[in-house]
């Protein structure tokens, strides 16, 4: 019987417990602790929080919000380029990925687009 079978038999434990030196050991957490028992400090910058208030401001130039010019140029950018990746993007953020889904996108769609009065099929 070889060692990993051995502890198996006698521990329950499927692998080998990993012993850290006395000073690592240390600064290991204990159960319920956190890590940042403060949290963010006061007065830090979330780059998030800034973009999300820039996109409800209003552009001079055309009267619109940056998040209306940002979604005009994704829808133009997918039609006008038939990009099919935006396409998948733009219904992803509509109805979120599949629970369960791996992301993997990589399957044969037609995907019909309005051009004027006739439909344009893109195959990926």
């Amino acid at each position: 019987m070889n060692k990993k079978q051995e502890l198996k038999e006698n521990t329950g434990a499927k692998t080998p417990k990993k012993h850290l030196p006395e000073a690592l050991e240390k600064n290991l957490w204990k159960p319920g602790e956190s890590g940042n028992p403060n949290g963010r400090p006061k007065g830090s910058v979330s780059v998030v929080d800034a973009i999300k208030r820039k996109l409800c401001d209003v552009n001079p130039e055309n009267k619109k919000t940056y998040l209306d010019t940002l979604i005009e140029k994704l829808f133009k950018k997918a039609i006008d380029d038939e990009d099919v990746t935006m396409i998948k993007d733009i219904i992803n953020r509509i109805d979120g990925l599949p629970q369960g889904s791996t992301g993997d996108t990589n399957v044969n769609v037609v995907i019909p687009i309005m051009s004027g009065t006739s439909v344009k099929h893109i195959e990926q």
